[in-house]
């Protein structure tokens, strides 16, 4: 059962409430608390991109690696999702696990930052090695072809420069290349085309 405290702290979260946050905390707030949906006040912190806020949390004890009860991703998949390159950089220097893939589709927040063309957290993920061929369980998607098929022709550049891999197909047998045709992608069609060209 959560507390008191935990709720009310995950409310002083969501504001961006730093004093309240830290008068909770001293008062015995649990910061791993997860409320009904699984998810923690951190997670939240990241979903908001409030890099203060994240630090101070870890800083009182909020585990990183925790998962929510739903998804089962961790916090770095929040701040991709949402688009906050700050706060990757922070959880990536702390030890989160960058190749994290979620429960119910397979995606990893390398495949969530190439759907949306996330280029700076892209740059930020290959820099921390996360696997560029891998394939979520839905529909044998790679991050080249989620990054192909909305037609982010920088984040794709980024993504081969890493060797993702042209040839994998989804479970309809489309290349990246047979997508980018299919959706009428004309530059990263003669992109993908010449394995030469960058």
């Amino acid at each position: 059962m959560v507390d008191k405290y935990s709720t009310t702290l995950f409310k002083r979260v969501r504001e961006g409430n730093i004093p309240e946050v830290l008068s909770l905390l001293a008062k015995g707030a649990d910061v791993n608390e997860p409320m009904p949906m699984g998810r923690t006040a951190l997670m939240l912190a990241c979903e908001n991109g409030n890099l203060e806020m994240v630090k101070l949390l870890v800083d009182h004890g909020a585990n990183i690696h925790s998962k929510d009860s739903v998804r089962k991703v961790n916090s770095l998949m929040w701040a991709c999702e949402f688009n906050h390159p700050d706060v990757a950089e922070f959880l990536i220097a702390r030890g989160i696990e960058v190749n994290i893939q979620g429960h119910v589709m397979g995606l990893t927040p390398l495949m969530v930052a190439s759907r949306f063309g996330y280029t700076k957290i892209v740059e930020i993920l290959l820099k921390a090695n996360a696997k560029v061929d891998l394939i979520n369980r839905s529909h044998y998607s790679t991050a080249l072809i989620l990054a192909t098929r909305y037609g982010h022709l920088d984040t794709i550049k980024l993504l081969l420069r890493a060797g993702a891999d042209r040839q994998i197909k989804t479970i309809k047998g489309e290349t990246a290349l047979g997508i980018a045709i299919a959706y009428g992608h004309s530059q990263i069609v003669e992109l993908l085309s010449d394995s030469n060209k960058l």
